[in-house]
């Protein structure tokens, strides 16, 4: 019985790895997003994620708007 116990928590400890490992390649690619050019970005992560240099963008936008820039 220990021994599904301990495969469980392998398999979560991995789970946890793995996800961490995600959300900093999310995090890298919002901050290059705020950082770079679209082109800039495309170059370094691909067409496919630039939605993400968007999504920043237009955060970034409405956060001056909100600061009365």
């Amino acid at each position: 019985m220990l021994g599904w116990f301990q495969s469980i928590t392998a398999k979560l400890e991995k789970d946890l790895l793995n996800m961490s490992k995600t959300g900093q390649w999310v995090f890298e690619m919002q901050e290059d997003a705020y950082d770079m050019t679209l082109a800039e970005f495309v170059e370094k992560h691909g067409v496919t994620q630039q939605n993400v240099w968007h999504e920043v963008q237009e955060e970034a936008d409405y956060m001056e708007m909100d600061d009365g820039a």
